[in-house]
């Protein structure tokens, strides 16, 4: 639900957010009018936002990907969006890492313009095997030529223990969880201990 305000001043503004028995996110305009400025207000809820993204992942999945079998899911916490996505039959000519973070990237930047709020997006993507290796096999590549360290999208426990378990092949690579259980992620370094 969201709605637009205006107030006389910020102590006005203040009053009616500590009066309130919900929870805002708000933007704020100063506007000038008859040289009186005025505070326009626009507050909305988390569900705006996630309707919001739901719409944009929709368009992009339905018009870039071309496909409509997919399932999505959305919890909040702290700023925090995690977005579970699972596109079923799904083929990509770039690595699917690389696909997450432009998805997550264009999220932040629609909700940041529209909602003026710094959140933060996570997506986690149901990989199949195949998908996942080959992704992993091209990360593992690049740590090995540019001897950098990768992060990876945040995954669950069954497709963080697949990732592990192929990077033991290369004794040139380090594979290490960090996060919390619900966003760990994997960083890939290069061994320089051989």
């Amino acid at each position: 639900m969201i709605f637009i305000k205006k107030f006389k001043s910020q102590k006005k503004f203040r009053e009616f957010l500590n009066n309130s028995s919900k929870n805002f996110f708000y933007k704020t305009e100063l506007s000038t009018k008859w040289f009186f400025q005025r505070l326009e207000v626009t507050f909305f809820e988390i569900n705006d936002i996630i309707s919001f993204c739901k719409e944009h992942l929709d368009s992009i999945i339905n018009d870039i990907l071309l496909t409509k079998d997919y399932e999505m899911s959305f919890s909040y916490s702290n700023k925090q969006f995690l977005i579970t996505l699972n596109i079923k039959g799904f083929k990509i000519n770039i690595n699917i890492f690389d696909f997450v973070f432009i998805l997550e990237t264009l999220l932040h930047t629609y909700v940041s313009r529209k909602f003026q709020n710094d959140f933060k997006f996570i997506i986690i993507f149901n990989y199949d095997k195949l998908m996942l290796m080959e992704a992993v096999q091209s990360v593992v590549n690049r740590v090995l030529s540019s001897k950098k360290e990768q992060l990876l999208p945040v995954m669950n426990k069954e497709q963080r223990k697949l990732v592990h378990s192929n990077v033991l092949k290369f004794p040139e690579v380090i594979s290490k969880s960090i996060g919390s259980e619900n966003t760990r992620q994997i960083i890939l370094k290069y061994n320089y201990k051989k």
